[in-house]
């Protein structure tokens, strides 16, 4: 089966410093991935170089079993990426951002992603500009951004910071059906371990910029069968790989 994702012994410096070093994993069937660990641990640094916004020193990336190391334009065209939302253009509109940053100028009302679209509640203020619009608007505009080319993989770091708890709740759902309807890949670093068990059909715990665990989705259902257990065993295995 060609990988849809293969990282091989993958480094990554930032300022000369490796943030991440001798990551190994492969995605090869559509799900949800999460990424668990501290601060510091190479969650962003991993992620951001994986959707082609960061070199890399060693290793490699494939994509379809391309090998696409080197090829960053390559890896950001194909993979979906939320930027921070501090970064979206103040002087623009959410719909004039949409405009310009997706293929097709319709993208934002193609049907498949209607749910995320609700869910996120754009709509009051696509025409808004970036600069009078709250942290938590901001984060809905730019995750939404990030799937209306409909690529195969999305990379989200953290998503769920500055949402609401109702929206947070309607967004994870429909991310789960998005994954499920489009056999898509999604990837998200996470600090919150029950998102993890409840919407992940696998996860990494990362330390030091390697993982220090594996999970699947036998292990989340579990984990999420008794919450405080597996957060107490998640934190645990963190303290111990500092």
């Amino acid at each position: 089966m060609t990988l849809a994702l293969a990282i091989e012994e993958l480094t990554v410096d930032r300022d000369g410093v490796p943030v991440v070093a001798g990551f190994s994993h492969a995605v090869d069937r559509p799900g949800w991935l999460g990424i668990v660990g501290a601060n510091g641990s190479g969650k962003t640094t991993l992620l951001r170089a994986l959707a082609g916004r960061l070199p890399v020193r060693l290793g490699r990336i494939f994509l379809g079993g391309a090998d696409v190391t080197h090829d960053r334009s390559a890896r950001a065209e194909r993979i979906g990426f939320a930027v921070e939302s501090g970064m979206l253009p103040a002087e623009l509109t959410p719909r004039e951002i949409f405009a310009i940053s997706a293929r097709s100028r319709d993208a934002v009302d193609q049907p498949a992603v209607a749910p995320l679209r609700a869910a996120l509640d754009v709509d009051r203020f696509l025409d808004r500009k970036c600069a009078i619009l709250s942290a938590g608007m901001r984060q809905r505009i730019a995750l939404l951004a990030a799937f209306l080319d409909l690529p195969g993989i999305v990379i989200l770091d953290e998503p769920f910071n500055w949402l609401d708890p109702l929206t947070a709740y309607d967004v994870k759902n429909a991310l789960r059906g998005l994954v499920a309807e489009r056999q898509m890949v999604l990837i998200t670093a996470l600090h919150d371990v029950t998102t993890l068990t409840a919407y992940c059909d696998s996860g990494i715990l990362m330390a030091g910029g390697r993982i220090a665990l594996r999970l699947d989705e036998g292990e989340l259902r579990a984990g999420l069968a008794d919450s405080a257990a597996f957060e107490a065993f998640i934190v645990g295995r963190l303290r111990s790989s500092r």
